[in-house]
């Protein structure tokens, strides 16, 4: 404990403590946990299942971008082309090895992009996700939407590239719609990948009419589906399932720690 000290202080150690003591007693004991289901919400990982709605086949975006992940070719595997692929920055154009790096990429994975083409028909959304181990609940969609994003960020530069106005704004539309399928996800890292994304879309955006001339119908549609974006009113989502996912370990004894 020294060595914390030393490290980080005693100011900070106090905030931890008093931070730790507030959730705490927020979580431990019965009268927390009751007046947290008479308010309608989850306290453990289980009840997590339930609250988080599901909804129909044929409204449910998430269930659209699960048959998308299957065709896309292994994301990990990818990774180190994702990365030998080096964007001009600024106004720069492409050049002939980027470009061909790019086709590649999306070439490769055009099934899944068609798929997920066309998720603004889709207005609900919720993964197959069990919260049921609580902290360790698995999560694998995260990844394989930042690479989807990617995907359509790489398709609207190439569309740019070409002079294909429409092609580049479907592109980075489709990059806000992955977004928007985590917008009711409970928990904070989902809530941060749909930051993630919008921000690569944004960067998209920038790109793209440094090169090709948007129509005011593109913008109006891309203007729309941005403000869409901005609500970020479901962060107490987020914080709701985070509180359901780690009560019980709050709960346990130092022997089940």
């Amino acid at each position: 404990s020294r060595e914390i000290h030393a490290h980080i202080g005693d100011g900070t150690l106090g905030v931890l403590r008093r931070l730790g003591r507030k959730i705490l007693s927020c979580v431990s004991g019965a009268h927390p946990q009751i007046a947290i289901k008479a308010k309608g919400q989850p306290v453990s990982g289980e009840e997590l299942n339930h609250w988080y709605a599901s909804f129909p086949e044929n409204e449910n975006a998430a269930l659209v971008c699960e048959k998308a992940f299957a065709k896309l070719l292994d994301d990990r595997t990818r990774e180190p082309n994702l990365q030998s692929v080096k964007i001009p920055t600024g106004n720069d154009p492409l050049t002939e090895d980027p470009r061909r790096g790019l086709r590649s990429l999306v070439e490769e994975n055009q099934a899944a992009l068609e798929i997920t083409a066309g998720l603004q028909r889709y207005p609900r959304s919720r993964y197959s996700v069990d919260f049921g181990p609580g902290p360790g609940a698995l999560l694998p969609h995260l990844q394989k939407l930042n690479f989807l994003a990617q995907m359509w960020r790489f398709t609207a530069l190439l569309a740019a590239d070409a002079g294909d106005d429409k092609r580049a704004a479907q592109a980075i539309s489709s990059q806000l719609q992955l977004a928007r399928t985590l917008k009711r996800e409970p928990v904070i890292i989902s809530y941060l990948v749909r930051i993630t994304i919008n921000r690569i879309a944004v960067q998209t955006l920038r790109r793209t009419c440094m090169f090709v001339e948007l129509s005011e119908q593109e913008l109006t549609v891309l203007g729309g589906r941005f403000s869409e974006a901005e609500d970020l009113n479901h962060l107490a989502d987020a914080l709701i399932g985070e509180r359901a996912i780690h009560a019980p370990v709050f709960r346990l004894s130092l022997k089940e720690m």
